[in-house]
């Protein structure tokens, strides 16, 4: 019955329908790991992780909540700062079996759904950085390339991404610059059209990825639930029909709850990814149009703008497509839980497909007129290159007359520049021919100064020198008499220390004599005396003897039924008796000896005897100390004081 209380209270307090552990998990570490072309973050537990996750914008964040969780030794903010995660919190709220542990990813830019994986004790996300867009770029044209070498003409190239043309390729042959410039554009088309493919490839290929780890973590949650639900029915079991109702009720409840979160995530989910699907088109269209684009004729012009408009028709296609897939998603997951869709959601939809198909006719219709623009294209680029060759000739003309004034300049140049060097120069030696004579008396003044500044060290030093030995001869003397004074007055000193020690020993001696043998005359006094009395009265019990430590003695006390009688024998130095007369023991226990050698007291041993009609309690001791005794009531206490705390107390 105890157990199935425990199980009862353990799945109402958990929070779902298993029971919960006696110890929350404790997360210890959070790592940040960069590997390849993914940033790696380890949460480390102490146990199997439970979890749920979701997605927060504007700034992009993901969030994991560990329940029945706490943190230990982690710090609130882990700052990263690799382009694609800003910094990882960690957060914790709740207590006992409500204890969440928070770990929030805050993210530099929009980023695809982490990858959430549990490993025994810990949970390993892993979150993938977006990679470099790839710039298509075109080469120049080898008619550009020629017409670069020209100095009036020389304009550096600047890569160009063409628009899709259909029909171009094959327009003209490479015989003649009109059928040699459409066919650079054609190859140009092809080249922007394989790289556009190659990122709907990408996308297709992102988004399979993305399904297949929603599919896979939906598969772990419907795990995680199975194993619940039958923890839930084994305990169950055990239940009694009233706590069986209460937990389905509150089990009925959560489910509602986990229905409306999973519900509220899916709908989260799929609206960031239509925003993120939107968000990367605008941003691919905002690139395009930073793009530099060459100006080199009027066929680059056109190409250009139309290369813009059809990649702005592309990207504005890609945003509507992702709108339309977040509808159809809302409109189906509608359906498939048994509920009328979204009126709003239905007439989007159908007004979504309408436009689809004007899009297309508009599309077709756009095709054809590529086509033509094609064609005003090469008749175009024609009369750009007959209106460009003039242009160079004349710049070449200009070019070599323009070489020839500044060859007669540079010659002028270099003769005036020969003059002023020759007489540059022949300034130069007189000024070196001066500085030589200068520099000349200079190290002769300092010569003359060094050696006269070492022969004054020299002397010096003979006198620091004459000095020094003086002063050691002086000092080795005063040491000397020093040494002989002390030796003299450190014997005097153990002579007297001698005599007064063998003084004291005789006095203390003598006292010691005579206070053992009036002691114990006194003590076989009162102990006549206590037996004559006790024979008289009823036996004392003796309840307990026993040892106790004092901050400054060591106590030995022995408790009776009634006021002690008792009388204390010096038996030795280090031999206390206790005789008590016509007593006896009532415990066995307290017949037994105490060793209380390893206190740190001057109290060896305890050791109740009984001997006659009363008992007698001998002290053992390990050195020879002043003791007191004390009466309270039917307590008689004996405190031994430390060895050397009289000593330790009369020292300064």
């Amino acid at each position: 019955m105890r157990l199935s209380a425990l199980l009862f209270l353990s799945l109402l307090a958990g929070g779902s329908a298993r029971a919960a552990p006696a110890d929350p998990n404790l997360v210890t570490k959070v790592e940040v790991q960069g590997q390849g072309g993914a940033t790696t973050i380890v949460i480390h537990g102490s146990r199997p992780p439970n979890f749920t996750t979701f997605s927060m914008v504007d700034p992009p964040r993901f969030v994991i909540d560990l329940s029945e969780s706490a943190l230990k030794d982690v710090p609130e903010e882990i700052k990263v700062g690799d382009g694609t995660i800003h910094l990882v919190k960690n957060l914790a709220y709740g207590s006992g079996d409500n204890a969440i542990a928070r770990i929030m990813i805050a993210f530099q830019r929009e980023v695809d759904p982490p990858d959430v994986q549990a490993s025994g004790n810990s949970l390993i996300v892993k979150v993938g950085r977006p990679a470099a867009p790839a710039a298509v770029v075109a080469a120049p044209a080898p008619a550009r390339a020629e017409q670069a070498s020209a100095p009036a003409a020389a304009v550096a190239p600047v890569p160009v991404i063409p628009p899709v043309l259909p029909g171009l390729a094959g327009a003209a042959t490479p015989s003649d610059p009109e059928a040699r410039t459409a066919m650079e554009a054609a190859e140009r088309i092809e080249a922007y059209t394989k790289a556009q493919t190659e990122a709907e490839a990408k996308t297709r290929a992102q988004a399979e990825e993305r399904v297949r780890k929603e599919a896979k973590q939906a598969a772990e949650r419907e795990s995680r639930a199975r194993a619940q639900e039958e923890a839930r029915l084994e305990a169950e079991k055990s239940m009694t029909p009233e706590q069986r109702a209460a937990a389905q009720a509150k089990g009925e409840a959560e489910a509602k709850a986990r229905a409306e979160e999973v519900a509220r995530q899916a709908r989260e989910n799929d609206e960031i990814r239509a925003w993120k699907e939107a968000r990367q088109a605008e941003e691919r269209l905002a690139g395009d149009g930073k793009a530099q684009v060459t100006q080199l004729s009027a066929e680059a012009r056109a190409a250009e703008a139309a290369r813009k408009a059809a990649a702005a028709d592309q990207l504005e296609r890609t945003a509507s497509q992702a709108r339309i897939d977040v509808l159809r998603a809302r409109v189906e997951r509608a359906r498939g839980a048994g509920v009328a869709p979204d009126p709003e959601d239905v007439k989007a939809l159908a007004e979504v497909d309408a436009a689809t198909v004007a899009e297309q006719q508009r599309v077709a219709a756009a095709a054809r007129q590529s086509e033509a623009a094609a064609l005003a294209l090469a008749e175009a680029a024609k009369q750009a290159q007959a209106a460009e060759a003039l242009a160079l000739a004349e710049a070449a003309k200009q070019g070599r007359d323009a070489e020839q004034a500044k060859a007669a300049q540079e010659e002028q140049a270099r003769v005036a520049a020969e003059q002023a060097k020759a007489t540059a120069d022949q300034e130069a030696k007189q000024a070196e021919q001066k500085q030589a004579l200068l520099q000349a008396e200079k190290e002769q003044e300092q010569r003359t100064a060094a050696a006269q500044e070492q022969k004054l060290a020299a002397q010096r030093d003979a006198a620091a020198k004459r000095a020094a030995q003086k002063e050691a001869k002086l000092t080795a003397a005063r040491e000397k008499v020093e040494r002989a004074r002390a030796a003299r007055e450190a014997k005097l000193a153990a002579a007297r220390e001698r005599a007064e020690a063998k003084l004291a020993a005789a006095r203390e001696a003598k006292a010691g004599a005579a206070a053992a043998r009036a002691a114990r005359a006194e003590a076989g006094k009162q102990a006549r005396a206590t037996a004559a009395v006790a024979a008289a009265e009823k036996p004392r019990l003796i309840r307990e003897v026993g040892f106790r430590q004092l901050p400054a003695a060591s106590r030995v006390f022995v408790r009776l039924s009634d006021a002690p009688r008792f009388s204390i024998v010096e038996a030795g130095d280090k031999l206390i008796r206790i005789e008590l007369p016509n007593t006896r023991v009532v415990r066995p226990n307290d017949t037994r000896f105490l060793d209380t050698s390893f206190f740190p007291g001057a109290v060896s041993m305890v050791t109740p005897r009984k001997r006659g009609t009363g008992t007698v309690v001998e002290i053992a001791l390990k050195e020879k100390v002043a003791y007191q005794q004390h009466v309270e009531g039917d307590v008689l206490a004996l405190d031994f004081e430390r060895p050397g705390a009289k000593s330790a107390a009369a020292a300064p």
